[in-house]
């Protein structure tokens, strides 16, 4: 009943009926709706859209941006969500932005996604106020500045929000990059004097080959999360609980930096490498 006296209302041009059935057209983020029912939603938001409601407008950017409904359609989500932007409808503001910073529909433009973000924040956006910390983490439309990136984090990570405390993370490994950066060029250096370029390049890709000198393995180098070198002797004492095995025979070599994998075991017989366990 509450359809059909919905849609009586929607046919006599009222925009919240319209996007009322719009909504009950979408369902549940439109996820399990049948693609006419999403059609549906598409033409009753499309009509109140039209006369002028924000709501609306964003609703049918997000049905083109997404392919709900209709083909995707950057350019035709950027128009209706740029209406809904001027009227001021926060999530619009925010979406806007993101398509600006990812170049959907419009030239891509650091400087105008950023403009976006801070008037979406002004709303109380916070999907907008991790996009601002991200920009300030990568120094994307405005200069590098991992305080204000943390100013920006820190508020939402206090209430939980698992994206902003993803983002500490980001922004403290992004404090450790210069200290990781030197002592991984300092050690590969170090390997090229002593080994050659393929020893080096093998050690900095955690990737040793069979037939690699033994030498190598023993001044096989990297790095843990406070940028603090180490070879694979030293660092295999500070595991808590790892045993170390005679390194002639059998080396065990652990890994602290994520982005570098590293083999389980190498195996050395007569000063060279003999196999490789990953």
């Amino acid at each position: 009943m509450a359809l059909y006296w919905y849609r009586k209302a929607a046919d006599q041009g009222l925009v919240n009926a319209q996007t009322e059935l719009g909504d009950y057209y979408y369902g549940q983020d439109g996820v399990f709706q049948s693609i006419e029912k999403l059609k549906q939603a598409v033409t009753w938001y499309k009509k109140a859209a039209e006369q002028g409601n924000d709501y609306a407008q964003y609703s049918l950017a997000y049905c083109y941006y997404n392919g709900k409904g209709v083909d995707t359609n950057y350019p035709e989500a950027v128009k209706w969500y740029r209406k809904a932007a001027a009227q001021g409808y926060d999530a619009a503001l925010y979406e806007l932005g993101q398509c600006y910073y990812e170049g959907n529909g419009v030239a891509k433009n650091y400087q105008e996604a950023v403009k976006l973000f801070r008037q979406a924040i002004d709303k109380g956006n916070e999907d907008a106020q991790l996009a601002l910390a991200e920009c300030y983490l990568y120094g994307r439309g405005v200069k590098k500045n991992l305080d204000k990136a943390i100013g920006l984090y820190q508020p939402l990570a206090d209430k939980g929000n698992g994206s902003a405390k993803e983002g500490l993370r980001n922004v403290e490994a992004a404090r450790r990059a210069p200290a990781i950066d030197r002592a991984q060029n300092q050690y590969y250096n170090t390997i090229v004097r002593k080994y050659g370029a393929k020893a080096a390049n093998a050690m900095l890709n955690g990737r040793p080959y069979v037939g690699m000198p033994e030498g190598v393995i023993r001044d096989f180098v990297f790095v843990d999360g406070d940028g603090i070198a180490f070879n694979a002797y030293g660092f295999s004492r500070l595991v808590q609980g790892y045993k170390l095995y005679l390194p002639t025979t059998r080396l065990a070599i652990y890994i602290a930096a994520g982005n570098i994998k590293a083999p389980r075991w190498i195996y050395c017989q007569r000063g060279r490498v003999s196999a490789i366990k990953w």
